[in-house]
């Protein structure tokens, strides 16, 4: 009785720690991404902002909707701020863009709040 209990703690590790490891590696990828989409930016060059904007999507795509994943959705809607962002720039709508910028500078912050359980 006692082994099942442990062994039922050790697999519910792993699955407890899965949000927060997606969670932080999206993280990392929303802060090395900003930095190449502002020098993309500045450089005007849509064909690598068209790429990062397929990327987002895909890693949009590819994100968990479930409960253990609930924590962490600053990081998602951060995402989905970048996503949009990308899609003004390429529209030259430069009104929604700074306002999705703005957006996404706020939910980037969530996701890093989150992920270092600083709630």
């Amino acid at each position: 009785m006692i082994r099942l209990a442990i062994l039922a703690l050790f697999l519910a590790l792993p699955a407890a720690a899965a949000p927060r490891d997606d969670a932080r590696a999206l993280l990392a990828w929303l802060h090395a991404a900003r930095h190449d989409i502002n020098r993309d930016g500045q450089a005007k060059d849509r064909v690598a902002l068209q790429r990062w904007r397929r990327e987002a999507q895909q890693k949009l795509n590819a994100w968990p909707d479930n409960a253990a994943h609930a924590d962490y959705m600053g990081c998602r809607t951060a995402l989905v701020d970048m996503t949009e962002f990308l899609d003004a720039y390429l529209r030259k709508d430069y009104a929604w863009r700074d306002r999705q910028g703005k957006h996404f500078r706020q939910d980037l912050a969530d996701c890093e709040r989150a992920v270092a359980g600083k709630w």
